[in-house]
């Protein structure tokens, strides 16, 4: 916390970044990608995990291979509980799926959908096409200034989209932290 900052290593969002040459084609329904990695002498099995969703095959210096990235079926994982905490389907003061633009914006987002899990992809697809203007000037915009600028980052994306499931009685929440 002490040493001195140094401007280009600042950003660890934008430092943590991979990106790729081909932008992924109907992104809703593609279920595995395969990347060809050069690290230019970085060891990559330090710096990415292998879990249910990623796996990594290097070469015998480790510093290229192939790196193989799958979604997981809806139906795949196990189960959650029969009935989940009120909170996940209440109003919060970020996540306030009360506001009455939300409300009206879930309700038009899932129109003539019943599944619960096509209703969330639904308002997320709707999410992804209506918020494009990037702006990382405030921390955590609550969900109704959000459906009403159609801005923000990747925070404000998930509160609009945890109101806008909550709005429509799809119990939901957030997290925030890294993610590989």
């Amino acid at each position: 916390a002490e040493a001195p900052v140094v401007a280009e290593r600042l950003d660890l969002l934008a430092s943590s970044i991979i990106k790729t040459e081909t932008r992924i084609r109907n992104s809703e329904t593609v279920r595995q990608a395969t990347y060809q990695l050069d690290s230019n002498g970085l060891q990559l099995r330090e710096v990415l995990p292998e879990d249910l969703r990623q796996s990594l095959k290097v070469n015998d210096s480790g510093n290229s291979g192939t790196l193989t990235v799958s979604t997981q079926d809806r139906l795949s994982g196990p189960e959650g509980p029969e009935t989940v905490a009120d909170e996940y389907l209440l109003p919060s003061p970020l996540i306030n799926s009360d506001d009455n633009r939300i409300q009206d914006v879930a309700k038009t987002a899932t129109r003539g959908v019943n599944d619960p899990w096509e209703k969330v992809v639904a308002i997320n697809n709707w999410v992804s096409r209506n918020l494009r203007r990037k702006n990382f000037a405030v921390a955590f915009a609550p969900a109704s200034s959000v459906v009403r600028t159609l801005s923000g980052d990747c925070t404000e994306h998930s509160v609009l989209v945890a109101a806008m499931c909550r709005a429509v009685g799809i119990p939901a929440k957030t997290t925030v932290g890294l993610v590989y």
